[in-house]
């Protein structure tokens, strides 16, 4: 091609009225996500295989997660219109195609949640809406996957309740393309409720009460609500009284050290939480203790779709 020799633009969209249209319609949900985040086209293929690819990724640890934030209300569309400029000689031109800017409120959750959620405010987030169509609008590349949108997540300070408003609880996206959204849309229609089927990471506070050499006490509560875990349910009781739904591992580096037994007592009298005693091989040095994974939680029945997952603190034990 010799030089100065413009390559032929793309042609031009055609104007037929297609059978059928999509409408993003209202917002009544976002997936928080990194913006390395993706579903493959196979996960893409059906509605089950797209929600257990979302499902499996809210209770992934690392950048692989996800973050569903439900109960949206109240939008307002900060929004530019494109700037455009006129010639001297009349021609009108588009400097650019503006700029897409919501604010939402989360109807649920109140302080802890805003309080957690504000933590993304540090991170390089892309999101994904989930609207009333249980349709999951996200966007795509030459490589035709589903990813988050790219722009600026903030969750605001909430704005105090007054004699005729209550408190509320706002989380605003900018994004940084826009063509992101006007051009390279997709989405994925699910046959289920999205948002009640894949929800987010229940925070859990283990705290120790006492220990020695072969044992360590300690309660196990959600961290809002202080509601006693092994008391949820039967199910939940038999599965955290398995040693392998834990893990205690020395501080300074090695092999995890598998409990030979946990045993959970009820609370009695004013008490609403109950204690359980783990027991181990005699230990001397300092070890870490935290419950496993959400995702194996999950798989024994604690958690996961289309409940809540659960992630625990991780606390030291100074065995000496």
């Amino acid at each position: 091609m010799a030089a100065n020799t413009l390559t032929a633009r793309t042609a031009g969209g055609n104007s037929g009225v297609p059978s059928q249209e999509f409408n993003i319609g209202k917002i009544i949900g976002i997936i928080l996500a990194d913006p390395t985040f993706s579903v493959s086209t196979t996960n893409c293929g059906t509605s089950a295989l797209f929600i257990t690819a979302l499902a499996a990724a809210s209770l992934v640890v690392g950048t692989g997660r996800i973050y569903p934030i439900a109960n949206l209300d109240n939008p307002t569309d900060n929004s530019s219109d494109p700037e455009k400029t006129t010639s001297d000689y009349g021609v009108v031109r588009f400097a650019d195609d503006g700029s897409i800017d919501l604010t939402f409120e989360f109807m649920k959750g109140g302080h802890e949640l805003n309080k957690n959620l504000r933590k993304f405010n540090e991170r390089s987030m892309g999101f994904l809406l989930v609207n009333e169509y249980n349709q999951v609008i996200g966007t795509t590349d030459s490589t035709g996957v589903l990813k988050p949108f790219t722009g600026t997540v903030n969750i605001f300070f909430p704005k105090m309740a007054t004699g005729s408003e209550v408190n509320k609880y706002r989380i605003n996206l900018v994004w940084d393309d826009v063509t992101e959204l006007a051009d390279d849309l997709l989405f994925m229609q699910c046959s289920v409720d999205v948002m009640k089927t894949v929800k987010g990471i229940v925070d859990v506070t283990i705290l120790e009460t006492a220990h020695n050499a072969t044992t360590v006490t300690v309660k196990l509560t959600t961290a809002y609500g202080a509601i006693d875990m092994f008391g949820i349910s039967a199910a939940y009781e038999t599965a955290l009284e398995t040693p392998a739904n834990w893990r205690l591992y020395p501080v300074a580096g090695g092999a995890d050290v598998v409990p030979s037994g946990i045993v959970y007592t009820a609370p009695t009298g004013t008490d609403t939480v109950g204690t359980a005693v783990i027991t181990h091989a005699s230990l001397s040095a300092s070890h870490y203790l935290s419950l496993d994974t959400p995702t194996v939680l999950a798989a024994a029945g604690i958690g996961g779709t289309p409940n809540n997952g659960y992630e625990s603190n991780t606390i030291t034990v100074a065995y000496t």
